[in-house]
Order: structure tokens, then C-alpha cells, then sequence
């Protein structure tokens, strides 16, 4: 009897499996699969800090530049970033505190804009900048173990003349920074 239970079922689970197979799927358009970007959840919106840091051009000439800034304070933040979310405006910019990582590594997957990115020591010298494309999974790599990365719209520094060896000043002690999960 058992037997004859398993056989019906399988022929059952079968053509369950095989009907609309010969049904043409449509194919998503390539506007279908950037707008599936994923969102920022509110859990994760949550768990970033609202600050602000200057750049100092490097021997004081110059006026500083002010930046607005999202800090991951979480680590599930910390992975998000700025995938999924709209282009920064001009005056904003992410940073991520990496005093216990160094050796962070950063890529664009499901990040809809371009970026630029500045690598900076423990005293917020900065000592690399590199520029990176939307959606890429290339990895970018600080060029040496830094404490800090600031995130912002390509060319920004460019736009405003910041380049390596000029200072981000904190609104907390860099001896003492705010504590991230990294």
C-alpha cells in the first residue's frame, strides 16, 4: 500500500514541477535591475551618527572645508554604507572609523553612485585618495593601515582642492573617537 502512495505522488510532484516550463519568462531591463538596489532598512538608518569634520588644507594656508557626516555606529551600518542609497549632495559625506581594523577594504557593490574615498592616519592626515565606480566589485585597499576613510561624492576632492598630506578635524579628540563596532 505504501507503494501505491508514492508513485501517484511523485508523478504528482513532477508535473507540478515541469507546468509552464515552455511559459516565456519576461527579462528584466536593465533600469528593472538598478531600481532593485537595496534600501537602507530602518534598522540599520538607525544606526548611524550625524556629525560634522573639517578639512584642513595641509600647513594651515587655506580656509577649512566643512563636511556633514554619516558614522556607522553598528556593524551591520558599518557593512551597509552607502549601498542602495541616493547620490550624496556636495556637503555630505560617510566616514568610517577603522582605528580597530586597519586593514579595512572597501568595494561598490549595490552602491548606485560613484565615489571617491581618502584614506587617513590616526591623526587625520590624509594619505591616499582614490576614486571608485558604482555597482563595482573591485576591492580598494588603503595604501597602509589607516584609522579613518571618508566617503564622499566623486570628485569632490578634486572640486575643492583636498589632496594627501592636507588634516579632517573631529568635533571629538582623535585620541578618543566615538566607539564603532570595527
Amino acid at each position: 500500500m505504501h507503494r501505491a502512495f508514492v508513485a501517484p505522488l511523485c508523478a504528482f510532484i513532477l508535473l507540478a514541477a515541469c507546468a509552464g516550463a515552455d511559459t516565456p519568462r519576461p527579462t528584466p531591463s536593465p533600469a528593472a535591475e538598478t531600481a532593485a538596489v537595496p534600501s537602507v532598512s530602518p534598522t540599520v538608518a538607525a544606526a548611524f551618527a550625524r556629525d560634522a569634520l573639517e578639512v584642513l588644507p595641509a600647513g594651515g594656508a587655506g580656509t577649512p572645508i566643512r563636511l556633514f557626516i554619516e558614522i556607522p555606529t553598528t556593524q551591520p551600518a558599518y557593512q551597509q554604507g552607502l549601498m542602495g542609497r541616493a547620490p550624496l549632495p556636495d556637503s555630505e559625506g560617510m566616514l568610517f572609523v577603522m582605528v580597530k581594523q586597519p586593514g579595512c577594504v572597501f568595494w561598490m557593490k549595490d552602491t548606485p553612485s560613484p565615489l571617491s574615498i581618502a584614506f587617513a592616519d590616526a591623526e587625520g592626515r590624509i594619505v591616499a585618495i582614490r576614486d571608485m565606480q558604482a555597482f563595482s566589485t573591485e576591492l580598494t585597499f588603503p595604501p597602509a593601515p589607516c584609522a579613518y576613510a571618508l566617503e564622499v561624492a566623486q570628485r569632490w576632492f578634486e572640486r575643492h582642492g583636498v589632496k594627501p598630506g592636507d588634516l579632517l578635524r573631529f568635533s571629538w579628540p582623535l585620541t578618543a573617537p566615538p566607539p564603532y563596532p570595527n
